[in-house]
C-alpha cells in the first residue's frame, strides 16, 4: 500500500445502467400494445423490474461495504465477436471481482454436473424446469476478460497488471449472487468451484473481506485500482439496440423509433403527470434528465421522411 494512499470508502466509476432505458422503452409501449403480445411484453418487463431490483439491491451492500474499492456497473465488453454484459467489476487493493447477479424465484438446485433447475411453486402450481447455468455465464465474462488483458491493442494497464502478476485467475474472482432472499439454493451435490462462487446479497461483503484476506502478493494502490477502473470504463460499449423491435403496436407511429433532434439518443413516449398537459402523451428523450427535449405527438414533424427516424 502506497504511502499516500487514502481511499477509506467505495467509489462508483459507472453507477448508471442500461436496463433502466430498455424498461422505460418497453413501457411505453404498453398503451398501445397489439392484444396478441401482451402478455408477452408484461413478463419481459416483469423479469426486466426483477433484474433492475436485484442489481440495486447489489450496489446497496457495495455502496455500504466501507472498503476502498472501484466500483463499475452494468458493463458491456466486446471482444472481436464476443461480448459479455457484465453486472459489477469491482477492484479492491487485493483482488478484482466479476459479479453476476441474479434474482431468482423459487429453489434453484445444482447436481453433481453442474446443473441447474429451478422449483417453482404458486399454492397447488408447481413447475420445474432446467435455467442457464449462471455460473458458465459468468465463466465466459471471465474469459473475456483474460482475453483482454493479453491484447496488446487494448489500454497497457490491463496486460501490465497480468504480466506483473503473472496470475489472473489468483487475482481475479467470479461471483454469482443471489438477490432474492427467499430463493432456497441446494447446492450440496454442485461441484466445489461451482458452489464456492455462488453466495447471497447479505454474504457479499463478507466474502469480499475474506477473499482478500487470502493473497500472497503486495495489494495495489490507490492510484493503480482507479487506473485499472478506467481501463475498463474506456472499453466499455454501450448496447445500440432496439428494444421495442420486436413488438408490434395499434399506433404505427409508435413502431417507428425516433431520435431526439438534440442530442441523437432514442425518443419514447411519456406521460405528462402534472400542469396543464397532465395525462397528455408526448415523446420525450430517453436521455433524461440530462436531455430535456420533447416532441409533441401530433408534431408534423413526425412522418415518414422525418430526418431523426431510424
Amino acid at each position: 500500500m502506497g504511502l499516500f494512499d487514502k481511499l477509506k470508502d467505495p467509489v462508483f466509476i459507472k453507477k448508471e445502467t442500461s436496463a433502466l432505458k430498455q424498461l422505460e422503452a418497453l413501457k411505453s409501449l404498453l398503451p398501445n400494445i397489439i392484444e396478441d403480445q401482451r402478455e408477452e411484453l408484461e413478463k419481459e418487463i416483469q423479469l426486466l423490474e426483477y433484474g433492475i431490483k436485484g442489481e440495486e439491491q447489489i450496489a446497496f451492500e457495495l455502496s455500504h461495504s466501507h472498503m476502498p474499492m472501484y466500483i463499475l456497473h452494468d458493463v458491456c465488453l466486446k471482444q472481436n465477436d464476443l461480448s459479455a454484459q457484465i453486472d459489477f467489476i469491482v477492484i479492491t487493493r487485493w483482488h478484482n471481482y466479476v459479479i453476476e447477479c441474479k434474482n431468482l424465484y423459487g429453489d434453484i438446485s445444482i447436481d453433481n454436473s453442474g446443473a441447474f433447475t429451478r422449483d417453482l411453486h404458486f399454492g397447488k402450481y408447481h413447475r420445474k424446469e432446467g435455467i442457464y447455468s449462471p455460473y458458465t455465464q459468468n465463466q465466459r465474462h471471465f474469459d473475456l476478460i483474460k482475453e483482454l488483458f493479453f491484447d496488446s491493442k487494448k489500454p497497457s494497464i490491463l496486460k501490465f497488471a497480468a504480466e506483473k502478476l503473472n496470475a489472473f485467475e489468483g487475482i481475479y474472482k467470479n461471483v454469482i449472487v443471489l438477490a432474492n432472499p427467499k430463493t432456497v439454493l441446494k447446492a450440496e451435490k454442485a461441484p466445489r468451484e461451482i458452489r464456492d462462487r455462488i453466495i447471497r446479497a447479505d454474504q457479499l461483503i463478507s466474502c469480499i473481506k475474506k477473499t482478500d484476506e487470502d493473497h500472497t502478493w503486495g495489494p495495489s494502490s490507490d492510484n493503480d485500482m482507479k487506473e485499472l477502473a478506467k481501463a475498463f470504463l474506456s472499453l466499455h460499449k454501450e448496447p445500440d439496440c432496439d428494444y421495442s423491435s420486436k413488438y408490434i403496436t395499434s399506433n404505427p407511429k409508435i413502431d417507428k423509433v425516433i431520435k431526439c433532434p438534440k442530442c441523437g439518443a432514442d425518443m419514447v413516449i411519456r406521460k405528462a403527470t402534472k400542469g396543464d398537459n397532465a395525462g397528455k402523451e408526448f415523446y420525450g428523450c430517453s436521455n433524461f434528465p440530462k436531455c430535456h427535449q420533447t416532441i409533441d405527438l401530433n408534431s408534423p414533424l413526425l412522418k415518414d421522411d422525418y430526418d431523426y427516424f431510424r
